[in-house]
């Protein structure tokens, strides 16, 4: 699928491809990415057409973000690719880039491994180990046990509970079970029926749609009334709450600090748009294409994969939708993390 904003190309476009799971589970996440990203590319072409974006679903599949990585490079010409939001994905493809001197530049993986991918390889998005690692911090204060539930088949989220059980037991709190489950699971009533006997007070969900929904779903049915936390991937997703609703009441999670008092012209042309709120992956999706198109219209206009590198590594308190964007030597943006509650279903910062 090929997007050029609302201006007729020419032949001086500069093509950039992005890869978002269109398929497959956290379809909503993909989705904010790819509007963000459009919205931003309506922005960048408004008075010459300088990007034209090529869209592949890599449904989130490393294999497939694999296929769709080859067709953009091999049969598109792209030099740069916005992209992935799956981490395994990004991954995948991050050692294709760096061999073939591909810019990658990510709106939302948050695998620590992503950091040493390469020079070709940057991140829009904060570190999912970062952001548990917070949350931990805050939860400590005052609560006193745990238990987890969590994906192994995603190696971001076994990184991630391994990163919170730490805090705890560095604390000296209590981590009462380790519940692991695989990647199509949609039973979970062994696990429930196991946290229903331990008297516990938080449950970490780690864990995409669909699953993270039908966990919280059984655990709300056997009266389980511990407090949910989760991190933000999970809980900004707009299926996740869809679903769930006012079982989401009291929900901790961590994540960038993003609301609509960040950028709020950018969030009034999203609602305008596309009649529903951005989420901080909406944002890093529209910043990195404006972020682009600043770069290829002014220096380097051809779209040479060297010259946006070098352009990239200047980024330096950049004004963004997602708020201030610093690209460090690892070509990560440094972001704040934030702690937020669901409190009469809205998200409000705590601390």
């Amino acid at each position: 699928m090929i997007f050029s904003g609302c201006v007729k190309q020419d032949n001086n476009v500069v093509k950039v491809g992005l890869i978002v799971q269109a398929t497959g589970k956290a379809v909503s996440i993909g989705d904010d990415v790819r509007q963000g990203v459009y919205l931003g590319l309506d922005e960048v072409n408004k008075d010459k057409n300088i990007i034209q974006v090529i869209f592949e679903d890599d449904g989130y599949d490393q294999a497939k973000a694999v296929v769709a990585y080859r067709k953009l490079v091999d049969m598109d010409g792209v030099k740069t690719i916005i992209g992935a939001v799956y981490s395994s994905s990004t991954l995948a493809i991050a050692p294709l880039a760096e061999h073939d001197k591909v810019i990658i530049f990510n709106p939302g993986s948050g695998d620590p491994k992503i950091t040493t991918a390469g020079d070709f390889i940057f991140r829009n998005h904060a570190l999912a180990t970062q952001k548990v690692e917070e949350l931990g911090k805050y939860l400590i204060k005052d609560y006193n046990n745990i238990s987890t539930i969590y994906d192994n088949s995603n190696e971001t989220w076994v990184l991630c509970e391994k990163t919170l059980v730490k805090v705890f037991e560095d604390a000296n709190k209590i981590v009462l079970s380790r519940n692991p489950f695989s990647l199509n699971d949609m039973d979970f009533k062994t696990i429930v029926d196991k946290i229903k006997d331990e008297n516990v007070q938080l449950i970490f969900v780690g864990s995409h749609m669909p699953q993270s929904a039908e966990i919280i779903k059984e655990l709300r049915a056997e009266d389980i009334n511990a407090r949910i936390v989760t991190e933000d991937i999970t809980t900004v997703d707009s299926d996740f709450q869809k679903i769930l609703g006012s079982l989401l009441e009291g929900n901790i999670f961590s994540g960038t600090d993003f609301d609509q008092n960040t950028a709020p012209e950018f969030w009034a042309k999203y609602t305008a748009k596309y009649s529903k709120n951005p989420s901080m992956y909406s944002a890093q999706g529209y910043d990195n294409i404006k972020i682009l198109g600043n770069i290829i219209s002014n220096t380097c206009k051809d779209g040479n994969s060297y010259c946006i590198k070098d352009e990239l590594y200047k980024i330096k308190d950049y004004n963004g939708a997602s708020g201030n964007i610093t690209i460090d030597p690892n070509g990560d943006a440094l972001k704040p993390i934030v702690i937020k509650e669901i409190i009469n279903g809205k998200f409000v910062k705590l601390g």
